[in-house]
């Protein structure tokens, strides 16, 4: 595997892991509306 080839690879990761923690927190925002509406 060269150089590039395992930059990219990085880059999809980290890619994924943000997208992955934006989830998280946006349905931990959505959890946190329900919990103050009851």
């Amino acid at each position: 595997m060269d150089k590039n080839e395992a930059k990219d690879k990085m880059h999809t990761m980290v890619k994924n892991d943000l997208k992955n923690a934006v989830k998280d927190v946006k349905n931990d925002t959505k959890d946190a509306k329900r919990d103050a509406d009851k």
